[in-house]
């Protein structure tokens, strides 16, 4: 009897610290955290605080890995602040509701769970953009310009290569955008620029954005007809500009010389007198101006000629 009670107070010490065991393990985890830079380098010797409400509990610093744990925390409802020394300031991960990327919140710690996080940290310093500016065929785009600008002001203007590549290497830490000019000759009239917005510059950062410029293009299929408005083949048909000649197309079988690609802007067609035809110079019968080539535009001119006896 004796000894059955004493194995009996052996069981219940035994259970009783089985019962402690499973309370500490349901009662506490574990907030491991890891500290980069947005390239992705482990950040080393970063202050981390672990808090809960105004209220201070525990701090620790990153190691070579940039990561350090917060070990033994009790059930309940925490956040992790990183201390911002230069040259290392936080951004890039936003906590909901809070002003500044180096704060995780909330972090809400179960019984024997790990709650894993990271914080990523700008480094004050210049990063590098690259506008890529093609037209809707992916061909590349020289000459155009390009502004790279702050929320204030303007920070430089480039013009891209023959690749289409307008590089900018001393963009300054903080938010910035580039917007490509679409030119005239290329885009048509009154085309907006094309602004990409909203990017973020720390040292080491490098960031390319494409722009696609549609190539303001149409047709102009000139019809050549003879005095009884039959077509006259393989009869030449010159393009211009009111400042410059552009090309000359022949006539098909049709009687029509069809420019493709045509820029957008005002044009005029012309024939002239060849062997065996004459012409009048006049508008309607030897030429036809006005043409204004709209994105997209279809224009067909007809064109007179006179077959000679």
């Amino acid at each position: 009897m004796r000894f059955w009670h004493r194995g009996l107070l052996l069981a219940a010490g035994f259970l009783s610290g089985c019962s402690a065991l499973i309370s500490d393990t349901e009662l506490e985890g574990r907030i491991a955290v890891e500290v980069k830079t947005r390239q992705g380098a482990p950040l080393q010797d970063v202050r981390l605080i672990l808090f809960r409400g105004n209220q201070q509990l525990e701090y620790v610093r990153t190691d070579s890995l940039g990561r350090a744990n917060f070990e033994d925390v009790a059930r309940g409802s925490y956040g992790v602040l990183a201390e911002l020394q230069d040259p290392v300031r936080g951004l890039g991960w936003l906590g909901a509701g809070q002003p500044e990327g180096n704060v995780l919140v909330p972090i809400d710690v179960r019984g024997g769970d790990e709650f894993a996080a990271r914080i990523t940290l700008l480094k004050f310093g210049t990063g590098t953009f690259e506008a890529v500016v093609r037209d809707n065929d992916s061909l590349p785009l020289a000459d155009i310009r390009v502004v790279a600008y702050s929320p204030t002001a303007a920070i430089e203007e480039k013009r891209t290569n023959a690749e289409g590549i307008a590089r900018f290497e001393n963009i300054p830490f903080g938010t910035f955008g580039a917007y490509a000019i679409v030119p005239e000759s290329i885009g048509g009239p009154g085309v907006a620029p094309i602004n990409r917005q909203g990017m973020f510059s720390d040292a080491g950062h490098f960031e390319r954005r494409n722009y696609t410029i549609t190539q303001c293009r149409g047709t102009i299929t000139a019809r050549v007809l003879d005095q009884s408005n039959a077509p006259v083949p393989d009869y030449p048909v010159a393009l211009a500009t009111a400042t410059a000649f552009q090309r000359t197309v022949q006539t098909n079988a049709s009687g029509n010389a069809v420019f493709t690609a045509v820029r957008c802007g005002d044009y005029f067609v012309a024939v002239y007198p060849r062997t065996g035809f004459s012409v009048t110079n006049s508008r309607g019968l030897g030429f036809q101006d006005g043409l204004r080539i709209a994105l997209g535009a279809s224009l067909t001119p007809t064109l007179r000629v006179t077959r000679l006896p």
